[in-house]
């Protein structure tokens, strides 16, 4: 009979182990880590995920999901599974689509 403090323990183990695979996953991902270090130089970068001030219920809604990295560009598409043919940008056709991409360098963007 397995007692209630092994399999406690058991729980503990499983779950650790859990939390380490997906944390080196996100880890191993391009595009992590980026962002978090640029604004986190400035506190105020940041003072939106807190208090949602200064912003509409979809503009909050938006930043959260960029600052998450859970828009749905052809890269995000093609790493949850749901494939795209092409990664390329829909615009320029030159670089992967990537949130980054469009935001900060594609030149169908910047002549907004």
């Amino acid at each position: 009979m397995v007692t209630w403090e092994k399999r406690r323990s058991a729980c503990d183990v499983l779950k650790s182990a859990t939390q380490t695979h997906h944390l080196n996953t996100l880890k191993q991902s391009t595009d992590q880590g980026r962002a978090s270090f640029s604004t986190s130089l400035c506190s105020s970068s940041n003072y939106f995920t807190y208090s949602g001030a200064y912003l509409s219920f979809p503009q909050y809604r938006f930043a959260l999901k960029a600052r998450l990295n859970l828009l749905p560009t052809r890269t995000v598409q093609a790493r949850s599974g749901a494939r795209p043919a092409d990664v390329r940008c829909r615009l320029c056709h030159q670089h992967p689509e990537t949130l980054a991409h469009l935001l900060n360098h594609c030149h169908h963007n910047l002549n907004l």
